[in-house]
């Protein structure tokens, strides 16, 4: 038996990633606790400044890819350091008299095809396999605020949401905690597994599903099952239960999400898919689509039809604070240019600008957005350059009225950038503003593009705007 090569090639591991968090590391968190250089990757499987037990054995630096993401992020430089079934709402349920209902976001995570690994490889690769992806699970989870509720043999059970947290957050929580999830999963383990052993298929060994959800407070009741120390506090409800439902419909490395969480955030139909399944009808194969969750539960009589949806990864992710070169690389319709940097402000009611991280918090309503697009002029810029702004109010799977009434879902501004070409070499800058109010509930966008006098796309970047 061969042991494993616990050897980790960092530069395979930061192709994609090298640009994930460095200035928004060094913006939210003192450089004296963190090695800022490292990146998102770090955390989860590097072997500079590890401890070693044994000469074998990597003990991962717990935080640090927590730290990485909550800076990517814009999130409190506060970590999340809560430990397994440790919600601090329900910790007073400590008897089988004492129950509490109240909401929560579940995100159930499974490595798919595991019980295969045990047959093909050796329990220490295995042991080392599961234990990054699972570690992966739990800094993702913590770095969103979320509670890893269990772990169980290939899975991780999370919930999101709290007493001081509004349930759109929540489960604006657990939607980016699930994309980041498959985003470091997908172009970060995976790969690093088949560094380590050679005969790994990844196409045959790796994989895994995520299912989330939302249960309102009516419907998830919290409680103490078992005996003293012999038992958890945990909800239970439909919603809850369907979470791993929801994981279980998901196909792999894709992310299922369930009704009650789309239509609290009025999720647009335009970041999701439908599922769909083969079926040979009169001998064509024919895509059915699988619209709601498999079997279709009865409830007095009547389908229940309980919608689930993927989610869209490329339509979302193109919209996370995430660099233009890092998202080129995973989404289409994206260009990155070093000359331009587009910066975002949101101006609360009754409150001053500030630095807005797309897709993180919920805006309330009759706030306000502004891009502001800075272009310097160098000689990879030739004059004059076409600027378009453009506001896109997205349909959901629940608008309100008002927004189902508006004439128009996308309205843009444009503005033409021109320079001296004697002036370049002095390092000009040209800046433009764009600014908008948040009237709608939804995930909205703003957009921006750049191109020059034959329509050469030289800079375009897209950021979501979550309002109440």
């Amino acid at each position: 038996m061969h042991p494993v090569n616990r050897t980790i090639k960092l530069d395979a591991l930061k192709k994609d990633f090298e640009a994930l968090v460095t200035e928004q590391r060094v913006k939210k968190f003192d450089i004296t606790e963190s090695n800022y250089s490292e990146g998102i990757y770090d955390g989860v499987v590097s072997l500079e400044h590890r401890k070693r037990f044994e000469n074998t054995s990597v003990v991962q630096v717990q935080n640090s890819l927590q730290r990485d993401i909550r800076a990517m992020f814009g999130r409190e430089n506060i970590l999340n350091t809560y430990s397994i079934a440790e919600h601090p709402d329900f910790s007073h349920l400590t008897d089988d008299s004492s129950i509490k209902y109240q909401y929560t976001c579940p995100l159930f995570i499974d490595i798919i095809g595991s019980t295969r690994l045990s047959l093909v490889y050796d329990l220490d690769f295995i042991y080392l396999l599961k234990n990054v992806v699972i570690r992966t699970c739990i800094e993702v989870i913590r770095a969103f605020d979320g509670y890893v509720h269990r772990i169980m043999g290939d899975a991780v059970l999370g919930f999101f949401g709290s007493s001081t947290k509004t349930k759109k957050q929540a489960a604006l929580d657990c939607i980016n905690a699930s994309t980041v999830l498959n985003l470091v999963l997908d172009r970060v383990i995976r790969p690093w597994i088949s560094d380590q052993k050679v005969s790994f298929e990844d196409s045959k060994d790796f994989g895994f599903r995520i299912g989330c959800n939302f249960g309102d407070d009516e419907n998830v009741l919290w409680g103490n099952y078992g005996f003293g120390n012999v038992g958890e506090i945990s909800p239970t409800g439909f919603p809850i239960d369907l979470a791993a439902k929801l994981q279980g419909l998901a196909n792999k490395n894709t992310i299922m999400m369930g009704q009650d969480i789309l239509e609290l955030l009025n999720f647009p139909t335009d970041f999701s898919k439908i599922k769909s399944k083969q079926k040979t009808i009169d001998s064509v194969i024919a895509d059915i689509p699988v619209p709601y969750v498999v079997p279709n539960y009865t409830v007095k009589g009547e389908k229940l039809n309980y919608m689930m949806r993927y989610l869209n990864l490329d339509r979302y992710i193109i919209g996370l604070p995430l660099r233009t070169t890092v998202k080129k690389s995973i989404c289409n319709n994206v260009t990155s240019n070093p000359s331009i940097i587009l910066n975002v402000q949101v101006k609360r009611p009754g409150e001053g600008w500030i630095d807005f991280f797309t897709n993180n918090q919920i805006v309330p309503k009759d706030s306000s957005i502004k891009f502001s697009i800075i272009i310097t002029h160098d000689t990879n810029l030739v004059a004059p350059l076409n600027i378009e702004f453009k506001k896109i109010n997205q349909l959901g799977f629940n608008n309100e009225e008002k927004l189902l009434s508006e004439n128009k879902h996308e309205e843009t501004e444009s503005y033409t950038v021109d320079f001296a070409q004697n002036q370049i070499y002095k390092q000009q800058e040209s800046t433009r503003t764009f600014e908008r109010e948040c009237k709608f509930s939804g995930i909205h966008q703003l957009e921006c593009r750049v191109t020059n006098n034959n329509d050469i796309i030289l800079f375009r970047d897209v950021i979501n705007v979550p309002i109440d």
